[in-house]
């Protein structure tokens, strides 16, 4: 999304990544569920900031394979697909978010809570540590 089209649309964008490792190994079907109560924590925290109109992204990778999770409208939760095979101990997620109505700082903010919300609310050994910022909404690699 280039800053005019932005402007235009009255919308903002911004992402973060993170390293995520988990204590024991986990299957593919727990690892989706624990990134989809990730990414509904975020959706919360946007939605409190205002309505939410635009689009919730996040992707998983590991040597294993992807998961890759699509929210649109809060009501019908997310869209799931994943490549995952075996065990997983650790991967790299990014979480892009591009919505109406919201400058990037709100969004940025937004993420950020809402993960804070789901590290302080989970159980469970996790482990995350932020590896930055992805301003280009295109930059999630391999768009699925």
């Amino acid at each position: 999304m280039s800053e005019d089209s932005k402007e235009m649309a009255g919308g903002g964008s911004s992402g973060m990544t993170w390293d995520v490792r988990f204590s024991d190994p986990v299957d593919g079907a727990y690892l989706e569920k624990v990134l989809n109560a990730w990414i509904m924590c975020v959706a919360d925290s946007l939605a409190r900031e205002g309505r939410m109109m635009g689009h919730l992204k996040s992707v998983f990778r590991c040597d294993r394979g992807w998961i890759s999770l699509n929210l649109v409208d809060l009501r019908l939760g997310t869209d799931s697909r994943r490549s995952l095979e075996g065990q997983v101990t650790a991967g790299r997620m990014k979480i892009m978010a591009a919505l109406l109505g919201f400058d990037d700082m709100t969004i940025r903010r937004g993420i950020e809570e809402g993960t804070e919300r789901f590290v302080r609310d989970r159980s469970g050994p996790l482990e995350l540590r932020p590896v930055g910022r992805d301003e280009k909404m295109m930059s999630m690699e391999g768009t699925l």
